[in-house]
């Protein structure tokens, strides 16, 4: 599933993957993600 979903379509990082994915079902789930992610400085995309 990851190399389906985490392809990088930006010339400038021809190389770089995605180091995972999430696949949330609710708002509420999302809302936790983007939580964790600033709260470990994890960029999203």
């Amino acid at each position: 599933m990851k190399a389906a979903y985490s392809r990088n379509v930006d010339p400038a990082f021809p190389d770089r993957w995605a180091d995972f994915i999430v696949r949330p079902e609710s708002t509420a789930e999302v809302s936790e993600i983007v939580r964790i992610a600033n709260k470990y400085k994890i960029p999203m995309v």
